[in-house]
This record gives structure tokens, C-alpha cells and sequence, in this order.
């Protein structure tokens, strides 16, 4: 006769499961989501180390931990020479940790920095050249608003500022070119500005 079957135990959860060594394992964080967009982590790597990082510290005060090791030698637990160097140890091992985080969050800052300037150059040049803002120009000349002639000047290269130059009348012509001869001093738009001047 066949014997019934019993039916099968469940896993334990990851946090009540036990080590080989018999004491409880860590709970271990959830991975960060992913963007199901572009399939890609949102958050760069040393990010994410550096969190990690934060995550995992613990933050104990010397004061504190001078009390439980003198308790510890209080109690003949341990010698007052083996309490020195643990205390020792411990706040070499957390300065290094510390300067290691703020090494890293400096050079987080420092990209992130470095990026948003990129961007912003970027959406600068983009501005500058586009046929927008070549109208906004025109009619800021017409009406008379004062400032340099070109907006953006400083982001367009050398062939955008010469393809500007036609919507200009002398003077502001001569402003466009004293204000190159002291910045860039680029031949292109110097040579196209007398062209238009003679």
C-alpha cells in the first residue's frame, strides 16, 4: 500500500536561516531598482559604494567605547595593555573608514560637478546657435534694448558668429569686433567683420 505523502517543509526566511558556524545570518538589503526604461542601475557604482558604506558604518563615540573596555579590565576580562591597543585599533580603523568616505564623496561632488557644467555648456551652445535666438537679435536691435549685439556670443563658433554678422550695422559691428580682439582674436570672424565694415 502506498504511504501517504507528507507534505514538503518550507524554506525558513532568509533572516531566521542559520550559518554553518550556528548563529543567524544577516538580512541582506534588497537590491536597489532598476530602471525599466534603458535596463540600467540609476545610481553609478561608487554611489552606490559609497552608501553601502554608509550603510554598513557604525558610529561609536571614543568616550564610550573607553568606558566598555575600562569595564571590560574592571572586571579582569582583559588586560589594561590589550584594552589600549583594541581602543587604538578601533579609532585608527574608523578614521581610515571616515577619510575614505569623505574621499569618496569628494570626488562624487566633483564629477557631478564637472557634468552639470558639461550640460550646461552644451545647452548654452545649443541656445546660442539656434535660429531663435537669432530672431530674439533682431528684434532686441529693433527696438532698441542695449547690450552686445549677439546673444550668447561666447558659446558660437567662429562660422556662427560670421553667419551673424550680416543681421549687424557698423557700430555694433565694431563693438562684435573690439570685443574679439580682446577675448578670441579669432582671424575668421576679425577678417568677416572688416568685410562687412569696408
Amino acid at each position: 500500500m502506498p504511504q501517504p505523502k507528507t507534505p514538503a517543509k518550507k524554506a525558513p526566511p532568509a533572516s531566521a536561516r542559520k550559518t554553518p558556524g550556528g548563529a543567524r545570518a544577516k538580512a541582506t538589503t534588497p537590491p536597489r531598482p532598476v530602471d525599466p526604461a534603458t535596463d540600467v542601475d540609476p545610481l553609478p557604482e561608487n554611489i552606490s559604494a559609497a552608501l553601502d558604506l554608509l550603510h554598513r558604518s557604525v558610529v561609536v563615540r571614543r568616550d564610550r567605547l573607553q568606558e566598555v573596555v575600562d569595564d571590560a579590565v574592571t572586571r579582569g576580562r582583559m588586560t589594561r595593555g590589550d584594552a589600549e591597543d583594541l581602543v587604538q585599533s578601533l579609532v585608527q580603523s574608523g578614521r581610515r573608514q571616515a577619510e575614505e568616505l569623505l574621499g569618496e564623496m569628494e570626488r562624487l561632488v566633483d564629477r557631478g560637478r564637472r557634468e552639470v557644467e558639461g550640460a550646461a555648456r552644451t545647452a548654452r551652445k545649443r541656445t546660442a546657435s539656434s535660429p531663435v535666438t537669432r530672431e530674439v537679435d533682431k528684434a532686441r536691435r529693433r527696438v532698441g534694448v542695449p547690450g552686445f549685439p549677439i546673444l550668447g556670443y561666447d558659446d558660437l563658433t567662429a562660422a556662427q558668429v560670421v553667419d551673424r554678422l550680416g543681421d549687424l550695422d557698423g557700430p555694433q559691428l565694431r563693438k562684435v569686433r573690439d570685443y574679439e580682439r580682446r577675448n578670441a582674436n579669432r582671424k575668421g570672424v576679425l577678417g568677416g567683420i572688416e568685410k562687412r565694415l569696408k
